[in-house]
C-alpha cells in the first residue's frame, strides 16, 4: 500500500501544490477571526474537490476478441473525476469529532499498454511495428463517508475513515490503436483501428469501498465564527477491485474545497444590575404539632400510656348453619363460591376440622356437612325444595325450581353417595317463608333449594374449638395539638406496624379534638407480633408549610396460652353461639332458635359473663332495624335467662359479612351471644 501511495503521490503533486495555494490564500479570511469560547459545535456543509485516481490492474482485456493473442497486460492506469456533497461534523470532545459525508463521485480513467506486432504496409509488405492497447473507463458511484477527526494545533485535522460507494453507471471503450508506424501500416483488418468494445464494464462490484486518510484545515470568513472555508486533502486505497472478474484496483487522491457552517452559540446580554434588595419578608406564620396517645376501656374510661396486649383465649364456636343453598338468576348449577369436593376428597373430609373457616367459610362447605352427616346417619333422609325469584323470566318456572333441587341432589348422591331413595324433590315458586319481593334483593334470597331433613343432627349447627386473640385496650385514642398561624389546610396520622400500615387518619381542615383507632378491628394488624407501633402526625398549613411530629411507640404485649399454662395464671373461656333464621319481622325465637338457646342456657356455668348482640342486614330502615334487633336480643336473654342489661340491638350500624350476597345478609339477621368463664 506505501508503495502505491508514493506512486500515486508523484502522479497528483499538481492536485497537492493547488491545495496549498488555497491554503495559503484562505489565511487571509481567518485574520479577522474572533476566538469562540463557546466550545466545539456541530458543522453543516457542502464540498467539492477534484479527483486525482491511480489505477493498479492485471489483465489483458475486458472484453473483444479472445483470438487475438497479447503479450503484455495492463498494469495501471490513472485518471482524473470530481466529487462533491453534504458533510456534517458532530464533536465528541475538543479534538475528537464524528464527520459524516454523502458524496456523488465521478472517475474517468484511461489504462494503456503498448505491444509489438507484425503491420502489413501495401499488399504483401509487413513490417514489425507498435501499437496501443487502450481502455477508457467512466465510473459514477454515490456513497457514505464515515470518519474520526482528530484536531490537531492550528486548526488541523487529521481524518481516517471509509467510503462505502454505491455504483450509478459504469462504461469502457476498449480498443488497440496502431501507432508504430506513425503514418503507414495496417492490422489484419484492413485498419489501423481493431478490437473495439464498448458497454457496461462486465463484473463491476455494485458496492465500492475504500479506507479514507485526509487533512484539512478551517478558517473562518466571519467575525462570528460561524462560517469556515475548508481546504482539504484526502487520499483513498481500494478495499475493493473495480471488478469481480479481473484484477484491478482504483485509489485516489482528492483535492477540494467545503463550506460549512456552525450555528453560533447565544450569548445572551448581560443581566441587568440587580434591583435593590426587597425589605425583609415577615416572619413565616407559626406552625407547631405534637400528639400523644391513651388508652379507651370498654366502659370509655381513658388511661394515660398506651400498651396494646394481645391475649391468647380457648374458645368454642357454635355457628347455625344456613340450609339455603343460592343460585345464579336463570341458572340451576352451583355457584362457584361453594365448595365442591371430588369423591376421592370426600373420604378425608372432616367437619371438626373447620376451625377458624368463619361463617362463611363454613357454609360455604354445607353441601359436604351435609353429604358427611348423611352417611353416618343412614336412615336419615332429607327434602330439596327448589324455588325461584318470582320475578322475570323465572316467575311460573317451576322447571327450573326442580333443576335447581336436581343439582343439589346429584352432587350429593355423585360425590358422597347419598342413595337417590333418601332424597326427595319438590318443586315450587317462591319459598313458603319468601323474602320481601318490595326489595330488590329478595330476588337473589328467593333462587334457592331449601333443605330438610327427618333427622335434625344432619342440620345442626357446627361446633368447632379455637384459639382466638383479644386486643387491649379496644380504642386507642390519640389527642393532636396543633398551633397554626396560617390555619390548618390538611393533616394526616399513620400508624406503622413494620412496613404494614395499620391506621391512616386524614382530613382537611380544622383538626379534631381527638381522634380513635380500634386495633382489633385492623385488617394490617398483626395480632402474633410483638414489633411496636409507631405513629406520627403530619400538619400542612394554609402557607404551604409542613410540620411533622417525631414518631412515637405504642408497645406490644403478647399473653400466649403456653405462657398462661407455664405461670399457672388464671385463664378466661369464651364460648361463642349464634342465632339465625329468625322469622320476617318477627323478635321471638321460633322452634330452632328456641332449640339452641336452651341448649346455651344448659353450657352457661356459674359467675361466668354473658353478652348478648343482636344484628341486622342493611334492609329497611336503619331506626326499624335497630328496634327488630333490641327486641330479638332482649327475647334471646329471657330464653337462656340472663338479665335484659347485658342484652342491646345494634342494626345495620355492623356489618359482619358482605351484604351484597344473599348468604352474607341471611347471617347478619343473628343473635350473637357471648359467654365468658374462669378456667383454673
Amino acid at each position: 500500500m506505501i508503495i502505491t501511495l508514493l506512486r500515486f503521490a508523484r502522479r497528483a503533486r499538481a492536485a497537492i501544490v493547488a491545495t496549498a495555494f488555497i491554503a495559503l490564500a484562505s489565511t487571509s479570511a481567518s485574520v479577522a477571526q474572533l476566538p469562540d469560547t463557546s466550545g466545539p459545535r456541530p458543522r453543516y456543509g457542502i464540498f467539492g474537490g477534484f479527483v486525482q485516481s491511480l489505477h493498479t490492474a492485471d489483465f489483458n482485456r475486458l472484453a473483444g476478441r479472445t483470438d487475438i493473442p497479447y503479450n503484455s497486460r495492463f498494469d495501471g492506469g490513472n485518471g482524473n473525476g470530481i466529487a462533491l456533497g453534504a458533510t456534517f461534523d458532530m464533536p465528541f470532545s475538543e479534538s475528537i469529532w464524528l464527520m459524516l459525508r454523502g458524496s456523488y463521485q465521478s472517475d474517468v480513467a484511461d489504462l494503456t499498454t503498448n505491444e509489438r506486432t507484425t503491420v502489413i504496409i501495401g499488399d504483401t509488405a509487413t513490417f514489425t511495428g507498435a501499437f496501443d492497447r487502450r481502455l477508457d473507463t467512466r465510473v459514477t458511484t454515490a456513497g457514505i463517508e464515515p470518519s474520526i477527526g482528530l484536531r490537531l494545533p492550528s486548526d488541523f485535522t487529521l481524518s481516517v475513515g471509509a467510503r462505502l460507494g454505491f455504483l450509478l453507471s459504469s462504461s469502457f471503450d476498449q480498443r488497440d490503436v496502431l501507432v508504430e508506424p506513425v503514418d503507414e501500416g495496417l492490422f489484419e483488418n484492413g485498419r489501423r483501428i481493431r478490437n473495439e468494445a464498448t458497454g457496461e464494464i462486465p463484473g463491476i462490484a455494485s458496492l465500492q469501498t475504500s479506507a479514507l486518510i485526509g487533512i484539512s484545515r478551517e478558517f473562518a470568513i466571519n467575525n462570528s465564527g460561524s462560517w469556515f472555508l475548508v481546504p482539504e486533502l484526502l487520499a483513498s486505497y481500494s478495499l475493493t477491485p473495480v471488478s469481480d472478474s479481473v484484477s484491478w484496483n482504483a485509489h485516489g487522491l482528492r483535492v477540494g474545497l467545503a463550506l460549512k457552517y456552525s450555528p453560533p452559540a447565544f450569548v445572551a446580554p448581560p443581566p441587568p444590575p440587580p434591583p435593590p434588595p426587597p425589605p425583609p419578608p415577615p416572619p413565616p406564620p407559626v406552625l407547631a404539632a405534637d400528639v400523644r396517645a391513651v388508652s379507651v376501656e370498654a366502659d370509655g374510661v381513658e388511661r394515660p400510656g398506651v400498651t396494646i396486649r394481645v391475649e391468647e383465649f380457648i374458645t368454642t364456636q357454635m355457628r347455625p348453619m344456613l340450609n339455603y343453598v343460592f343460585f345464579d338468576d336463570n341458572a340451576a348449577s352451583l355457584a362457584s363460591r361453594y365448595t365442591k369436593l371430588g369423591a376421592n376428597e370426600a373420604r378425608s373430609f372432616d367437619v371438626n376440622k373447620l376451625f377458624g373457616a368463619g361463617a362463611l367459610g363454613i357454609y360455604y362447605q354445607m353441601l359436604n356437612v351435609v353429604g358427611r352427616r348423611m352417611t353416618l346417619s343412614p336412615r336419615a333422609t332429607i327434602t330439596l325444595t327448589g324455588t325461584n325469584s318470582g320475578v322475570g323470566t323465572e316467575r311460573g318456572n317451576t322447571n327450573l325450581s326442580k333443576q335447581r333441587a336436581e343439582t343439589v341432589r346429584d352432587y350429593l348422591t355423585s360425590v358422597w353417595g347419598v342413595g337417590a331413595d333418601r332424597i326427595r324433590i319438590r318443586a315450587r315458586d317462591l319459598p313458603d317463608v319468601a323474602s320481601d319481593t318490595s326489595h330488590v334483593e329478595a330476588a337473589a334470597e328467593n333462587r334457592r333449594v331449601e333443605i330438610t331433613s327427618s333427622d335434625p343432627s344432619v342440620l345442626d349447627a357446627v361446633f368447632t374449638d379455637d384459639t382466638v386473640r383479644t386486643v387491649s385496650p379496644p380504642t386507642v385514642r390519640f389527642y393532636p395539638a396543633v398551633r397554626s398561624g396560617a390555619g390548618v389546610g390538611s393533616w394526616q396520622l399513620i400508624a406503622r406496624q413494620g412496613n404494614a400500615t395499620v391506621a391512616t387518619l386524614t382530613g382537611n381542615g380544622a383538626i379534631p379534638a381527638s381522634m380513635d383507632w380500634k386495633p382489633g378491628t385492623s385488617a394490617s394488624f398483626d395480632p402474633k407480633s410483638t414489633e411496636p407501633i409507631v405513629y406520627a402526625l403530619s400538619v400542612n398549613d394554609a402557607a404551604g408549610q409542613r410540620a411533622e411530629t417525631p414518631l412515637a411507640q405504642l408497645p406490644v404485649e403478647q399473653v400466649t396460652l403456653r405462657q398462661k399454662r407455664d405461670e399457672g395464671t388464671a385463664d378466661r373461656r369464651t364460648d361463642r353461639y349464634g342465632l339465625i333464621l329468625f322469622d320476617y319481622d318477627r323478635s321471638d325465637l321460633n322452634e330452632a332458635n328456641a332449640r339452641i338457646a336452651t341448649m346455651v342456657k344448659s353450657k352457661i356455668p356459674a359467675g361466668a359473663s354473658v353478652a348478648i348482640t343482636a344484628y341486622t342486614d342493611r334492609l329497611g330502615e336503619p331506626e326499624h332495624n335497630m328496634q327488630l334487633s333490641t327486641a330479638r336480643a332482649m327475647s334471646t336473654a329471657r330464653a337462656i335467662g340472663v338479665h335484659p342489661s347485658v342484652a342491646k340491638g345494634v342494626g345495620e350500624s355492623e356489618e359482619l359479612f358482605d351484604n351484597d350476597l344473599p348468604e352474607g345478609r341471611f347471617y347478619s339477621r343473628t343473635v350473637v351471644i357471648v359467654v365468658e368463664s374462669d378456667v383454673r
